[in-house]
């Protein structure tokens, strides 16, 4: 049924939005059902709710109340500062009218720079944060940047202001200078236009020294941010004694009266100007030297196509954000170096000054707009066809698909078909997986510790002896008392990860979140009841999931042994032995005794292992079928060729991805190591099983560079589980990974493994 957003309790904590069904309970009736109490502070899920329910629950494209409330908030503030523009343009339209005079072209001019400059740049301030917030839906700008960026621009228009009123009330003055309240005012207007022009280039700087900041923390070297804040500061303390030093010049009586050439004290402050915006530019130049010439290394072309074309986007992104925060201050020394040679009068220079102020004003406003993102220019999607298959249709489809794993024109047989209908119709609700888990460290499997016991050591000493029956054994969901249902979403993952974490990631990715932290720590703290709540009231308990650690019989393949032992002293034995051993104890894992028979490749058409490729494309037929990538914190996921031979089969078969990580602060942790996937330097248990797939794989080269396409891309899978990042920090993140030296694909922690399996026939092609 169609769901939307109804607020409601959360059980602890406040009222937050939460996911509701129409016709679900209230949580006060499911609390008193479930006989749990909602008063209690320590419940485990408690920062599951704060911190990722509140974040990331988004459900049919509704947004939830909470940020709806933010969005809110945002355009109100926008909408006031509209308002404020129009007021200022409509209190200068009627002074003009009531004190027209034929002499005051000048105040015409000023009048035109100041409101319809301003009011043009708050309309773009306006479009832009309304593109920001509505548009990419959580674009990751800091909100103190755009609360600094606002605050510019309120001082920019305040100046405009307190300049038009200076102008006018001066031109007013010259009949009674000192006790006419034209001069009263012109000396209030003066007041106001020195204190806004302090926090206007406070502002600005501050706005500037928080983006450079942005680019410190993703690259991981200091930029230069220090000596911005240092410039901060000194130019506040600048201006302050220049507007003190001017004070006695442009308060004076004959000045307000008439026309009189600048004394050396304003040509002075123009070349103070001048040099402090040349200072502005050296820096700024320097600050992004080390980027640029990060990813201008010829090393990077060896990486790879893809590591090539986002280095060229990378260059094109820097050098625009450095242009467009340079034009500003070339702007500004500009036309204080044409004021201090043209030598105006002092009232000719009054309205000069004020048509530099708005054309600055609007100069800055639309410079800081595009480093805020605004016409930003989107990551590469290379093509990567070859130039002599440019016209060959088979390999422009191969192209845009980077399956190589495809064999549906091969002749299946009939027992082939049923071993895969019936893996196809297999599946577990979320609800049950978070139920299975729950039983993990009582009578079933005593030692489990959800900080420490990996997905290999639950099979090995949960799924196996409880999916045990008489003569044999069958998969773990065959026991579930339930009528067959197909899955909804199949499941890749690692063994070698920590199995909370992929329940977490199938209850996140059920609850429509894109992190599974938060669920993680609920879980790990006893909260799975919770959980289990919350996937009720969502009208997501039932969703199904294929998972092949309970969705293959392990008892036709691996319960009775481990795979070949690699010689001693080797570092494929190391990992051989950390595999067959529990990872809280340290005790090698028993074997299974049953009698089921074991089946491998050597009888294909029986065998449950080697039909990943035909199941994935059954299952794409069904309407609504995803594919849910639940990745580790160490991304070791990216280091198995059977993970990447399966996400590229789903993404060649059209299958819905989705990408649940652990928080975006692992991503960030491990975003520089991806600088080259490689499926030949990948791992797999069995040496057998790598080179099977190799084989299968026409074009090595041509398929890895469609792997980091589909990973890496504008659309690709941990793009969109970033939430699209703002662009200042994807861009240093990009240069730290593909610029510089570090490690490569290989240096992922290869902590995840897949599962042993029991010394079969040589002819076996796949090992879970």
């Amino acid at each position: 049924p169609p769901r939307r957003w109804r607020p409601g309790k959360m059980g602890l904590g406040g009222r937050v939005g939460c996911l509701a069904c129409e016709d679900a309970p209230s949580d006060a009736e499911s609390s008193q059902s479930s006989g749990s109490s909602s008063g209690s502070d320590d419940c485990p899920t408690a920062g599951f709710r704060t911190q990722a329910w509140q974040r990331h629950c988004y459900w049919g494209g509704s947004v939830c109340p909470d940020r709806a409330g933010r969005l809110d908030r945002r355009t109100s503030r926008l909408a006031r500062l509209v308002v404020a523009d129009i007021v200022c343009i409509a209190v200068w339209v009627a002074t003009l009218v009531l004190l027209w005079r034929p002499n005051r072209i000048q105040v015409c001019i000023h009048f035109f720079c100041s409101s319809f400059m301003n009011m043009l740049g708050a309309q773009l301030l306006m479009a832009t944060l309304g593109y920001v917030n509505f548009l990419t839906r959580g674009l990751q700008v800091s909100s103190s940047i755009l609360g600094h960026v606002e605050q510019y621009i309120v001082m920019s228009w305040t100046i405009l202001l307190g300049q038009s009123g200076y102008t006018l009330m001066s031109n007013e003055s010259h009949a009674e200078p000192l006790t006419s309240w034209c001069y009263k005012a012109a000396v209030a207007f003066f007041a106001v236009t020195v204190f806004f022009r302090v926090g206007q280039s406070w502002a600005y700087l501050k706005a500037l020294e928080l983006h450079i900041q942005l680019l410190e923390r993703s690259f991981g070297e200091q930029l230069g941010s220090k000596h911005v804040r240092r410039l901060r500061y000194f130019f506040a303390l600048a201006n302050a004694c220049a507007a003190v030093s001017q004070m006695p010049n442009r308060l004076a009586p004959s000045n307000l009266a008439g026309f009189r050439e600048p004394v050396t004290l304003e040509r002075t402050l123009d070349v103070v100007v001048v040099l402090r915006q040349l200072v502005v530019v050296v820096l700024v130049w320097r600050t992004f030297l080390p980027l640029r010439q990060a990813v201008s290394s010829p090393e990077v072309v060896r990486i790879g196509k893809y590591a090539a074309a986002e280095a060229a986007w990378s260059q094109r992104v820097l050098g625009r954000l450095r242009l467009s925060i340079m034009v500003p201050s070339l702007t500004d020394a500009a036309i204080m170096f044409v004021t201090f040679v043209t030598g105006w009068s002092l009232n000719m220079r009054d309205c000069f000054l004020a048509a530099h102020d708005a054309g600055t004003a609007l100069v800055e406003t639309v410079c800081l707009l595009r480093v805020l993102g605004l016409f930003q220019e989107q990551r590469p999607d290379v093509q990567l066809q070859r130039p002599d298959e440019a016209d060959d249709a088979e390999s422009a489809r191969r192209n845009r698909c980077p399956s190589a794993f495809r064999a549906g024109a091969q002749p299946r047989s009939a027992a082939w078909r049923a071993t895969m209908k019936e893996l196809a119709l297999r599946s577990i609700e979320v609800v049950e997986l978070v139920e299975f888990y729950g039983r993990l460290g009582t009578d079933l499997m005593p030692n489990f510790d959800p900080r420490r016991s990996t997905t290999n050591d639950v099979v090995r000493q949960a799924v196996v002896p409880v999916s045990r029956v008489e003569g044999g054994g069958v998969a773990y969901v065959t026991l579930l008392d339930k009528s067959t249902r197909p899955a909804e979403c199949l499941v890749t993952h690692t063994w070698s990860n920590l199995f909370v974490d992929l329940v977490a990631a199938v209850a996140s990715d059920a609850l429509d979140l894109k992190e599974y932290a938060a669920v993680e720590h609920a879980l790990a703290e006893g909260g799975q009841g919770k959980i289990i709540q919350r996937l009720r009231l969502a009208g997501v308990a039932r969703r199904t999931y294929w998972i092949c650690a309970l969705c293959i019989n392990q008892h036709a393949s691996i319960c009775s042994g481990f795979s070949h032992e690699p010689p001693v002293g080797t570092a494929a034995r190391a990992r051989w032995d950390v595999l067959r051993r529990d990872t809280v104890t340290g005790e090698v894992f028993r074997c299974c005794t049953c009698a089921q028979p074991k089946v491998f490749n050597d009888r294909p058409d029986a065998c449950e292992l080697n039909k990943f490729d035909d199941m994935m494309a059954l299952m794409a037929s069904r309407a609504g079928f995803g594919h849910v990538i639940a990745m580790d914190t160490a991304f070791a996921l990216l280091t198995r060729v059977w993970c990447l031979a399966e996400i590229a089969e789903a993404a060649g078969s059209g299958i819905d991805q989705r990408l649940v990580v652990h928080s975006e602060e692992s991503v960030d942790r491990e975003y520089d190591s991806l600088k080259r996937l490689d499926i030949r330097t990948c791992e797999a248990s069995r040496i057998e099983d790598k080179e099977a797939i190799l084989q299968r794989i026409p074009d090595h080269d041509l398929f890895c560079e469609h792997l980091q396409s589909l990973i890496m891309g504008t659309d690709g899978l941990l793009r969109k589980c970033m939430n699209r990042e703002h662009e200042l920090r994807s861009v240093a993140k990009l240069v730290k990974r593909v610029g510089k030296k570090g490690n490569s694909q290989n240096s992922l922690r290869a902590q995840s493994q897949e599962p042993p399996t029991a010394a079969p026939p040589a002819t076996r092609t796949r090992s879970w």
